[in-house]
């Protein structure tokens, strides 16, 4: 976590926690509206976690990710991902995502870019990684999205990384700090810590400019 500011995120944490607390107390739907991500992604970590990654299952954990990832916005690549499952090579691309690292995630993250170019002349989007590492393994990465990734470089007074896996760890180092802050506070303690902060910073950032996509 070389890029985070610790201080500066702290500071973010503590000015906006009581904010925090009070919609997801609200059950307002206007306040907070983001009870699906506990809904779903857990569940998908316990499903997954007992499908064995090879390729007769390649498919099968395609299905399973599209049926349960598509009321996450922006899911382009589900279709892609679908006919890419298809392919007898492709469940080795799941083992790797299924077996990353937080401390290395950038690197895997060019790894499997590299291989997806090469094999399958494709790409995958930042965000396309968030939900993937997040459907294996929610407690240790967080979903993705680009205008959240640009607020967190603010807030950190850093520069916005341009590499893909550089900016997707700049997120989930955030969301891993933030998150282990808001188990420490006590008020919603969960053992998914990354969901949780990531679902702090997107509450407090996305909701507070007035607008909830």
């Amino acid at each position: 976590d070389h890029m985070i500011n610790k201080v500066a995120l702290k500071k973010f944490f503590e000015q906006n926690k009581e904010d925090y607390y009070s919609r997801r107390n609200s059950g307002d739907i206007k306040k907070y509206d983001e009870d699906y991500k506990w809904e779903i992604l857990p569940k998908l970590n316990s499903e997954l976690s007992k499908i064995e990654i090879c390729s007769e299952n390649s498919e099968k954990i395609a299905k399973l990710l599209s049926k349960n990832l598509n009321n996450f916005s922006h899911w382009i690549d589900m279709d892609d991902l679908q006919d890419l499952s298809k392919h007898p090579n492709f469940y080795q691309i799941f083992g790797y995502i299924k077996k990353s690292n937080p401390e290395t995630v950038n690197q895997t993250i060019d790894s499997i870019d590299t291989i997806l170019g090469s094999i399958f002349d494709k790409k995958f989007a930042p965000s396309t990684f968030g939900y993937l590492f997040t459907a294996f393994d929610c407690k240790n990465f967080s979903l993705y999205r680009e205008e959240i990734a640009k607020e967190i470089s603010k807030i950190c007074l850093i520069e916005f990384p341009k590499n893909k896996g550089e900016k997707y760890k700049l997120v989930n180092d955030t969301s891993n700090f933030i998150g282990n802050l808001v188990n420490e506070d006590g008020v919603f303690v969960d053992k998914n810590v990354n969901l949780l902060g990531q679902d702090f910073i997107w509450t407090e950032i996305m909701y507070n400019k007035n607008h909830t996509d």
